[in-house]
């Protein structure tokens, strides 16, 4: 719907020279408009870890200029706070005291989700400032996070696309360890504990944001429908952590499915994608983790880290890997061949780049490895002993 406007000024109220409108509020001594105030005021942005422009936030002009829209949304909040509320505690109860734990609950959910962004903010700044990234701080001291909205579970910023999958980590470990309701251990954690999908688009620092955000919606969506089938859902109806993305290079990225559709699928029908991927909550005894071991974030850590191991696969041939996927199965028998002649193997030693179901085995890691940097201490070093 088009944009309301204010109402325009009479003939005897007084008038911004800049905007014609009605003079309503001061900035300092001076009288402006509204919209002049507003639009002043979008200076405040300018925070501890915030930037105005997205611009800011990439690794060097003219180098990479590339970044990332991160949507996280908790999973079957409403079915819990459901059950939370018909509590036998809480059968014959006055209306003020139902209320009183949906206000407790309603709390829980902002004040949990708040601490967790702070912290994601402070680990991604200690990162920044370590000595081991001195080699992506080429602004002197950038600020590579933007919030945009933190309402609830409710979750959207956007970031250098180089950490965008790091901090959905660290999110996603850091509020599994806390609670919608009563204390944060054992089986409440279970019970109560939260669990979030996310969904990362990696787009052009100029690239239309709400088309970089309705594709991130839908990744995240994505993300949520393979959370919620049986074969991966945790006893009680517990749903686990997963991670969909996509790299947007035009507006036709728009409608996420037709997308995939025409451009991740051979010709000989394979599937080219196997993401989601899931998100362990890293406590102990999780049943959802060997339930999921085939989409497991670390699996597809390790495969990134085989692959940018320039001692295991040249760079040349990385790309031809990911060249020559689309291809279909023949294409990629002949190269996988030939790369064994060469003395190259794939990440499981196998000569297979294709599933038994058709699903591209190594795509993912192919295509998303340019836009990734593991934070970790040790930036991977460590990846093989997850």
């Amino acid at each position: 719907m088009p944009a309301s406007r204010y109402t325009g000024a009479f003939p005897v109220v007084a008038v911004d020279a800049m905007t014609g409108y009605p003079l309503t509020g001061k900035d300092g001594d001076e009288r402006v408009s509204t919209e002049t105030q507003l639009k002043r005021g979008f200076r405040s942005l300018r925070q501890k870890s915030s930037e105005k422009h997205f611009d800011s936030l990439i690794t060097q002009k003219g180098t990479e200029s590339i970044l990332a829209i991160v949507h996280l949304d908790g999973n079957n909040l409403s079915m819990r706070i459901r059950r939370l509320m018909e509590d036998e505690k809480l059968q014959g109860a006055s209306y003020e005291a139902c209320v009183e734990r949906m206000r407790q609950i309603s709390a829980n959910i902002r004040e949990k989700f708040q601490a967790t962004y702070a912290a994601m903010e402070r680990y991604l700044m200690d990162w920044v400032r370590s000595d081991a990234n001195q080699v992506l701080d080429k602004r002197g001291n950038p600020r590579y996070l933007r919030k945009i909205i933190v309402a609830g579970d409710d979750v959207t910023f956007v970031c250098n696309a180089q950490v965008a999958l790091s901090l959905v980590e660290f999110f996603v470990k850091d509020i599994s360890g806390k609670t919608m309701f009563g204390e944060e251990t054992g089986e409440n954690l279970k019970e109560y504990g939260f669990s979030v999908c996310a969904g990362i688009t990696y787009i052009n620092s100029h690239f239309p944001f709400s088309t970089g955000y309705q594709v991130a919606e839908a990744c995240c969506e994505n993300a949520k429908h393979r959370a919620k089938t049986a074969e991966h859902m945790g006893s009680n109806d517990r749903v686990g952590s997963w991670v969909d993305f996509q790299i947007c290079r035009n507006v036709q990225a728009g409608d996420l499915d037709l997308h995939r559709e025409k451009n991740y699928v051979t010709g000989d029908g394979r599937r080219l994608l196997r993401r989601p991927y899931y998100i362990s909550s890293g406590l102990p005894g999780e049943e959802m983790d060997e339930k999921n071991q085939a989409y497991d974030m670390g699996k597809f850590r390790r495969e990134l880290h085989y692959f940018a191991d320039g001692r295991k696969f040249p760079r040349s041939q990385v790309k031809e890997l990911r060249n020559t996927y689309p291809y279909g199965v023949k294409e990629m028998d002949r190269l996988v061949v030939f790369l064994r002649s060469r003395g190259r193997r794939l990440p499981d030693g196998t000569d297979e780049a294709f599933d038994a179901d058709g699903t591209a085995k190594w795509y993912d890691a192919l295509e998303i490895m340019d836009y990734d940097t593991d934070m970790r201490e040790g930036d991977g070093q460590d990846a093989d002993q997850d």
